[in-house]
Parts: structure tokens; C-alpha cells; sequence
């Protein structure tokens, strides 16, 4: 991904994808 900081580690990353991806569900369900 682009916005990947060096650093981060792996479970950032996954809390990270989680939260987007339940923004996005929870998104579409407004629409």
C-alpha cells in the first residue's frame, strides 16, 4: 500500500486494514 510507514508492524497493519475496511462497509450502508 502506498501510505505503508516502514516501521509499522504487522499487527498495526491488520487493525489498520480492519478499520478500514469496516469504514468502508459501514459506509456503504449509508449510501
Amino acid at each position: 500500500r502506498e501510505f505503508t510507514v516502514p516501521h509499522c508492524s504487522r499487527f498495526q497493519h491488520l487493525v489498520i486494514d480492519q478499520s478500514v475496511n469496516l469504514f468502508l462497509t459501514f459506509y456503504r450502508t449509508l449510501q
